[in-house]
């Protein structure tokens, strides 16, 4: 039995990278144009803006860790430190399918109408209740491995 389940998703969806690719050329042009024609730093810092929110995009993961007594989760790098759910405030647990769109408004860190939701990419998570009836919701692209993993562990797997 494995003592701990990790996992590290990040952001790959192609359509996303290659608008942020073109918003980035589109910017650098623009920005040498004004920099240029107007001699005017503000091109120099929306290109800057672009580029720092285009690297932030790429580093951007969601990292969780489930070990036999509590879950792990964090959004780098807007999450620097792992937030933590110990098994016993969990009064339900499942590994469900969900739409993004619909159900949390799409991918990141989100609220909807089912509670928050900390999602990368793909249509699975660990559907979390918590004793206080809060709802999160966190994606895996593993859910086998990751039901298992929890049955294995004693959660309040349905």
């Amino acid at each position: 039995m494995n003592s701990v389940f990790e996992e590290s998703q990040k952001f790959r969806q192609k359509a996303i990278t290659w608008i942020l690719y073109i918003c980035l050329a589109v910017i650098t042009i623009f920005s040498a144009a004004i920099i240029i024609v107007e001699k005017n730093s503000l091109g120099f810092v929306s290109f800057l803006v672009v580029l720092v929110f285009f690297s932030l995009f790429r580093i951007m993961r969601l990292e969780t860790r489930i070990t036999s007594d509590a879950i792990y989760y964090r959004f780098f790098p807007i999450q620097l430190k792992a937030r933590r759910i110990l098994k016993s405030e969990i009064r339900r647990i499942e590994i469900a399918t969900y739409d993004p769109i619909a159900d949390y408004g799409g991918w990141g860190i989100r609220f909807g109408k089912k509670g928050m939701a900390y999602t990368v990419i793909g249509v699975r998570g660990i559907s979390i209740t918590l004793s206080s009836d809060k709802n999160i919701l966190i994606g895996t692209s593993q859910p086998e491995a990751a039901a298992k993993f929890l049955k294995e562990n004693g959660y309040p797997l349905e």
